[in-house]
């Protein structure tokens, strides 16, 4: 890179940081959600591509919502904070919403580690959204963890309950849908994937919130591109 560009290391880093910090502000509202996009007739598209791929209409899911965490080295103080629990690592956490399209249509973060998924999406807002869309017809859903399944707009796998237990019809469909909600999960591995500098534990002097968020974007645009 130096050679190329014939300027210092330091200064090739302070024009990333400024790229990053710009796109991150102009971009950043859309991130959170876009409502020219996730019109509700767009998610009624997604409603019927996952049903032609799941095959239960009723459900009415449009995307699939989780959080991640990307781990952190050691802090030195607040670690209480990051500590992510049940991961057993300290780390950052950020909830998405990913759609049949394969884009990260919805993320906030970063979160300290230890805030609950339910905290994360009361905090999100995105709810209000969703209230919105659906006053005045038929509520379409996001699939998640149990976590959220309490929520306006979301619904999670079937449960036992103290009377009754599940149908193997209703055990078959969780199965199902678990491996479907994993695409979060795959959403953030193709950003890392794309930016390994997006990788908080080993680049964490640098200006990470807007990197990361950036780069999301970023690895939005091939499939959007494939779209239009």
């Amino acid at each position: 890179m130096i050679q190329i560009f014939g300027v210092s290391q330091g200064h090739i880093s302070s024009i990333v940081n400024d790229l990053a910090s710009n796109l991150y502000t102009q971009f950043q509202p859309v991130l959170y959600w876009n409502p020219v996009r996730l019109s509700l007739q767009q998610l009624q598209l997604y409603v019927a591509a996952v049903t032609a791929t799941v095959g239960v209409q009723e459900l009415g899911i449009w995307g699939f919502i989780d959080r991640t965490v990307q781990p952190i080295a050691r802090p030195l103080v607040g670690q209480e904070e990051y500590s992510s629990g049940e991961e057993g690592y300290h780390g950052i956490k950020f909830q998405s919403i990913v759609t049949p399209d394969g884009l990260i249509s919805s993320s906030i973060g970063p979160e300290f580690g230890s805030k609950g998924d339910w905290k994360l999406w009361q905090q999100s807002s995105i709810e209000r959204y969703l209230r919105n869309f659906f006053s005045e017809s038929p509520i379409l859903c996001l699939y998640g963890d149990p976590p959220y399944a309490s929520a306006y707009g979301i619904i999670g796998p079937y449960r036992a309950t103290a009377r009754n237990g599940i149908t193997p019809a209703q055990e078959a469909m969780n199965v199902t849908m678990s491996s479907y909600r994993i695409v979060v999960e795959w959403g953030f591995a193709n950003v890392l994937n794309q930016f390994g500098f997006g990788e908080w534990k080993r680049n964490q002097g640098s200006n990470m919130l807007c990197a990361f968020r950036t780069f999301i974007q970023l690895s939005n645009m091939p499939t959007r591109m494939e779209l239009n």
